[in-house]
């Protein structure tokens, strides 16, 4: 891993304040800092001398959720697997961009809510509504508060309830027998009190 310490400490001068690529400066810092610690050290005492900051303690929040996802894919399916995908791309624009156009750090609280969103979801909501909820939960649920923070909702459950209230029937409309194999056996209403298999 030294090799890629190396090659981040000679990019970091072109993202800095005046590098050539300042504006993406928040991204690359969060990169940065999500693979190696942050170089950000406390100058008065009384201090704790501790490797652990937020971006730590969410990397160990993430680490926590991984039976559950592993669990989600046993009983869902693999189709979990493109929801968290689409969940992190739509959300993570979004905090990308707000950190551009704020001149900000890119807020670490986005890997945990990129991963805690599609857990709550039913496994055969459409890819669209996925991202449409997660753009949703960031933008309203989020940034208009001030981001990371600052925020008076969880943005997964605001993203959740988004779609609840917008689109009750894909939300309540199907599921997926759990236990039936990687792919599943996909079930969703045609008419109540009637399930058609797919």
């Amino acid at each position: 891993m030294k090799w890629l310490f190396k090659i981040l400490e000679n990019l970091q001068p072109d993202f800095g304040p005046q590098g050539k690529f300042a504006r993406f400066g928040p991204l690359f810092e969060a990169i940065d800092n999500f693979l190696f610690s942050s170089a950000a050290r406390t100058t008065g005492e009384p201090h704790i001398r501790d490797p652990l900051d937020l971006k730590r303690l969410m990397t160990v929040v993430i680490v926590a959720l991984i039976p559950c996802t592993m669990a989600s894919v046993y009983f869902f399916g693999l189709r979990v697997i493109s929801i968290i995908m689409v969940s992190y791309i739509a959300g993570g624009v979004c905090e990308v961009i707000f950190a551009i156009i704020r001149k900000e750090k890119i807020n670490e609280g986005f890997l945990v809510t990129g991963l805690v969103y599609p857990l709550v979801l039913p496994p055969l909501l459409p890819l669209w509504m996925v991202a449409l909820g997660a753009i949703f939960g960031v933008v309203v649920g989020k940034e208009l508060f001030g981001g990371t923070g600052r925020n008076l909702f969880n943005p997964a459950i605001a993203g959740r309830c988004f779609l609840a209230i917008g689109y009750p029937v894909a939300m309540a409309s199907g599921w997926v027998i759990p236990g039936s194999g990687p792919t599943g056996r996909l079930f969703q209403y045609v008419s109540a009190g009637n399930l058609d298999a797919i």
